[in-house]
């Protein structure tokens, strides 16, 4: 059981990172909108994948049963995720304008 939270923990951090990375770079228009989705959806899906992995080996048994129960919920996760954050409108952000400056606050 520890050793499982430890794991999770682990790919909780590296998932949010991660996402944290894909934002950063999706606002910044570094990346489009599909490859955005698809990096979240799979961060968020590895997120999960310990605990899932886990839980489906102690109700199915260890074994290759378990492995497809949870590789079949995974590809679901993901699916759902992926077409949910593909539905959201994309970011329409005006081109930055060069040597524009605020308004002086007087």
């Amino acid at each position: 059981m520890v050793e499982v939270l430890t794991v999770e923990m682990a790919a909780l951090l590296l998932a949010l990172v991660s996402i944290g990375v894909a934002d950063l770079l999706y606002y910044r228009r570094r990346i489009a909108q599909r490859l955005h989705s698809l990096w979240v959806s799979l961060s968020i899906a590895a997120m999960c994948l310990p605990v899932v992995t886990w839980v489906a080996a102690i109700f199915v048994g260890p074994g290759a049963p378990a492995r497809g129960l949870a590789g079949g919920f995974m590809a679901a996760l993901f699916i759902g995720l992926y077409r949910n954050l593909r539905i959201l409108p994309a970011i329409r952000m005006p081109p930055p304008v060069e040597g524009a400056r605020p308004p002086a606050s007087g």
